[in-house]
């Protein structure tokens, strides 16, 4: 049963025993039947792209697996009609240098992507980092583009 709020000291003290319940109510602790399920801890992902609208535009997605092995998606695109093939690729970064990984050919022409997924271990040592690379095949010398430099967020 509510009491009557007709007068406001009687109001004025609901209020403030109302108050102190919800303040009290929020510092209990609640307890769960399931509060032992370990959750699934997501490894870090990093995104770097590179290229532009006049050629080629590649992007690599990676996601750390840990400080050694890296999951890696792909895609490179065909940005303009030129009938110059485009290709990409992931540098990956470890505390000797650098790796140059799989080249992503795409001869497919304009507008279309090619994309691949595969799996790396580096067994140089902790892979520092990533950056995607995206080049048109020119006559002379390829026009190449550097993504950002994305770090390995695992110690």
């Amino acid at each position: 049963m509510f009491p009557s709020l007709s007068s406001p000291s009687t109001a004025a003290q609901w209020v403030v025993g109302l108050l102190m319940f919800s303040a009290t109510a929020s510092a209990i602790p609640v307890t769960s039947e399931t509060s032992n399920v370990e959750l699934e801890t997501r490894a870090p992902v990093g995104h770097s792209c590179a290229g532009n609208n006049n050629g080629v535009y590649g992007c690599a997605t990676v996601t750390f697996k840990d400080r050694y092995n890296l999951n890696i998606d792909l895609s490179v695109k065909d940005t303009k009609g030129d009938s110059h093939p485009v290709y990409a690729w992931v540098r990956v970064y470890d505390d000797r240098g650098n790796t140059d990984l799989t080249r992503l050919p795409n001869h497919s022409g304009v507008g279309k992507t090619v994309s691949t997924k595969q799996t790396w271990q580096n067994t140089r040592g902790r892979i520092t980092g990533f950056r995607a690379k995206a080049c048109v095949s020119d006559a002379g010398p390829d026009t190449c583009f550097d993504g950002p430099f994305v770090s390995n967020p695992l110690p």
